[in-house]
């Protein structure tokens, strides 16, 4: 699925009260899935790469190991995982293709 500009734009507005209720309700870890028939709310007790992978998790720019990942939505719709190095502090974001410095 892709969505267009006005479509995104639109799916933001529509999120906002309930990105707004979490902020006011729940704490950073906790997430709020809309389905069409549904909503869900979760919590993310932890996470992390798996050991095995570790490899693919060490910053580009000086070889540090890098926090914790989250999973973003680019502007494009394009999901990637973003990160920031323990070392260098530069944040960094995989889209599928490596570990690259977000500009």
């Amino acid at each position: 699925m892709t969505l267009n500009k006005q479509q995104l734009d639109q799916m933001f507005e529509a999120a906002r009260p309930l990105k707004e209720w979490l902020g006011a309700n729940c704490h950073p870890h906790c997430t709020a899935l809309v389905e069409s028939d549904r909503i869900i709310l979760v919590e993310g007790i932890a996470g992390g790469p798996f050991p095995e992978d570790e490899e693919d998790s060490a910053c580009p720019e000086c070889g540090g190991k890098l926090s914790n990942e989250s999973v973003e939505a680019g502007m494009n719709g394009r999901a990637y995982r973003q990160a920031t190095c323990f070392e260098c502090g530069r944040v960094v974001r995989n889209f599928g293709e490596g570990w690259e410095v977000r500009s």
